[in-house]
């Protein structure tokens, strides 16, 4: 499954799939640096998502 969301996230095309796959009770993507990246872009192009976003940017550990 995490695969799944992790490739919705990657994909960041879909609102509804990039949705759950944020809220969904894991960080997502496998490295903070990845996600890091792609989240930021993913607030950039998806404004009601920034606030998500930036929570798991700033609650995830450094590896």
């Amino acid at each position: 499954m995490q695969t799944t969301l992790d490739g919705w996230v990657r994909q960041a095309d879909d609102a509804v799939r990039l949705g759950i796959a944020l809220h969904h009770e894991c960080y997502p993507l496998p490295t903070r640096a990845e996600m890091v990246a792609k989240l930021s872009e993913v607030a950039l192009r998806f404004p009601e998502y920034r606030a998500v976003c930036e929570r798991h940017i700033a609650d995830r550990p450094a590896s």
